[in-house]
């Protein structure tokens, strides 16, 4: 920080403490949290327009985990969960908090009922798989895999995982 090395500490100390934002040598960063400000003010702005709209919600959901928020997310998850019981959508977005939270034997039912719910989820198949492979379940991983390479030929995570086995 230049306050610093000009002897500047007061400036400084409050400059580190307020976060990079602050800093001028980091245009990088302050870029970087310009554009998560606007896209969380513009998911902000779709969800006050039309409240009741699932992708919307999805939306932000998945930009509360995408940022670490993983709580919120979770607890968005279960009051989106009790308006729509049966959107497989929602237990695969709460499979992927419990991966996050490293909760893997919660992550791992969430993402059977979202196959159950939606057996087209190639994204539930493919972590189900990673998920059973780690268990050691390798026949069952292998047929995950399999279904998710079905669902999405260009899920590449999957062959890789897949790769694993050879």
């Amino acid at each position: 920080m230049m306050q610093f090395y000009q002897g500047n500490f007061d400036l400084s100390f409050q400059t580190l403490f307020a976060g990079s934002r602050q800093i001028p040598e980091s245009n990088l960063a302050a870029e970087f949290f310009r554009s998560m400000d606007l896209t969380l003010m513009q998911l902000s702005l779709d969800l006050q327009e039309d409240p009741n709209n699932l992708d919307k919600q999805l939306r932000f959901i998945r930009y509360k985990i995408a940022q670490s928020q993983i709580e919120s997310a979770r607890h968005s998850l279960k009051k989106l969960l009790k308006k729509y019981p049966e959107q497989g959508i929602l237990y695969y977005e709460v499979g992927r908090c419990f991966l996050a939270a490293a909760q893997l034997d919660s992550a791992q039912t969430a993402f059977q009922k979202s196959i159950q719910l939606h057996p087209q989820n190639s994204g539930s198949w493919y972590f189900l798989g990673k998920l059973q492979r780690q268990d050691g379940q390798i026949a069952e991983a292998v047929h995950s895999l399999e279904q998710a390479i079905n669902l999405d030929p260009r899920m590449y995570e999957a062959y890789n995982e897949l790769g694993a086995f050879i």
